[in-house]
């Protein structure tokens, strides 16, 4: 369903300026027609999930986190630093978490055959009690956008596949962010769980 910046509005709790400001920050998804913009009620629900407040993570931060998640080893902190993003990874509200590290790296996109769409496999789907029937698809890849014209990918505001830069040893943690913004509830709350069970592991 295609809805105004004030429908969207209306719809998220939030002022006309405020929509208005998200999409033109990229935090928002939408199309421009004239001089309008049409959000997609798929894209309005993503936004809805990871919506916050306060400065954006730069690139480095957002990949410490990603690895502190991961189990991987972070670079480029030193012990204070890790201690502090540590505890702030924990304790911050999980939808600000994943708005943050999930800024910039996503787009949905459709696939002109389900060939492509069945190749996709998720490495995630089994610690989530998923099956990979059904559902979305997530690409993880460390140039997505060229990963995804390879594969034919268009982008589609309303697409079942998000496509997601990101390096294979964040592969899980970027598959369960993508889920837990774009997923159905079943995979919205599985995915939800298991991010919380990872934090609470930190």
């Amino acid at each position: 369903m295609s809805l105004t910046v004030s429908q969207a509005a209306q719809q998220a709790g939030i002022s006309a300026r405020q929509v208005r400001r998200a999409i033109e920050e990229g935090i928002l998804s939408a199309d421009r027609v004239g001089a309008s913009y049409i959000i997609q009620s798929r894209q309005l629900q993503a936004f809805s999930r990871i919506n916050h407040r306060g400065r954006n993570w730069s690139a480095e931060t957002q990949n410490a986190a990603l690895s502190l998640l991961s189990g991987t080893n972070v670079e480029d902190l030193d012990s204070t630093e890790k201690s502090r993003l540590k505890k702030r990874v924990a304790t911050m509200a999980l939808h600000a978490l994943i708005g943050q590290i999930m800024r910039g790296r996503y787009a949905l996109r459709r696939s002109a055959t389900s060939t492509t769409l069945n190749d996709l496999d998720m490495a995630v789907l089994p610690e989530l009690g998923l099956s990979a029937k059904g559902g979305n698809a997530v690409l993880i890849a460390e140039n997505a956008s060229s990963r995804a014209r390879e594969l034919r990918l268009a982008q589609d505001s309303t697409g079942d596949i998000v496509v997601v830069e990101g390096t294979q040893a964040h592969r899980k943690v970027l598959e369960a962010c993508a889920l837990y913004i774009f997923g159905d509830v079943r995979e919205h709350s599985a995915a939800q769980t298991w991010l919380e069970e990872l934090r609470g592991k930190l």
